[in-house]
């Protein structure tokens, strides 16, 4: 018994030994991360991702959480009945659809979250692109979209879908400086409070660009980000590292037709 407990305890010091670089190299440092929905669809999964996140904000990273829920979304309208569009993987957000993703995005995918850290002690604020002003959004124009199977274009409104057109970091910077941990869902708003589905990964790299974060982390389902229209990077399924995405890099993943996947 002894020996194993010898054993245990030099693993430990050894994993210590290993980490204590990274943590002197990043404590004090941004890192934006982005949890898609399918991500954060099973509780067991969630609860796992906490105790990382948890263990990187007591380490004294400053963490910023972005999310979607795309397939919470796509669920919630199947149980209700509203037919939902998706066009080469964008979702058309009608009057419908809209109600549901505040429910789901600002609701329970939010909440779902802050739970899971407040159970590791983490202090977790839920947020929306529409508190603080932090997401200034317009609605995306109607849209010229290529069929791939038929090669045949058409024009498509998108509906309540909205393009960034600024973000407001004063309120996320404040929250960081005050030690908590800021959980953003993926909706924003215009200048007349009208409220937009925005695409999670694009609202994730336009915040490490505002706040200058170190790194950019996307943790999804889909096999790889793409960096221009037509290419990709491919990875292992659940954690996409965009490693050293300082801003400039992250600025490449928003203005090349990135992540144009719906959440």
């Amino acid at each position: 018994m002894t020996d194993t407990t010898e054993v245990g305890n030099q693993l430990r010091l050894d994993l210590l030994r290993e980490a204590l670089p990274y943590i002197q190299r990043f404590k004090g440092k941004t890192f934006v991360v982005k949890l898609s929905g399918k991500v954060t669809e099973a509780h067991e999964g969630l609860i796992s991702l906490a105790e990382e996140l948890a263990l990187m904000h007591q380490v004294g990273i400053r963490l910023c959480v972005v999310h979607g829920g795309g397939k919470q979304l796509s669920d919630l309208a199947r149980l209700m009945g509203v037919e939902q569009t998706i066009i080469e993987g964008r979702r058309v957000t009608d009057d419908a659809t809209l109600e549901m993703a505040k429910m789901i995005f600002a609701g329970k995918i939010n909440t779902d979250i802050l739970a899971a850290l407040r159970h590791r002690g983490v202090e977790a604020v839920g947020l929306s692109g529409v508190d603080g002003n932090i997401i200034h959004a317009e609605r995306r124009p109607p849209s010229e979209v290529v069929n791939r199977e038929t090669g045949a274009s058409e024009q498509v409104d998108f509906g309540h879908v909205g393009d960034i057109i600024q973000i407001d970091s004063r309120l996320l910077t404040v929250l960081l400086d005050q030690g908590y941990l800021p959980v953003i869902s993926s909706l924003g708003a215009d200048a007349e409070g009208k409220v937009f589905n925005i695409n999670a990964d694009t609202i994730a790299a336009e915040i490490a660009i505002q706040l200058q974060a170190e790194k950019l982390v996307l943790l999804s389902d889909v096999d790889g980000i793409h960096l221009r229209a037509g290419r990709d990077v491919r990875g292992g399924r659940q954690g996409k590292h965009v490693d050293d995405h300082r801003a400039t890099h992250c600025r490449a993943t928003t203005r090349h037709a990135a992540c144009q996947r719906d959440r």
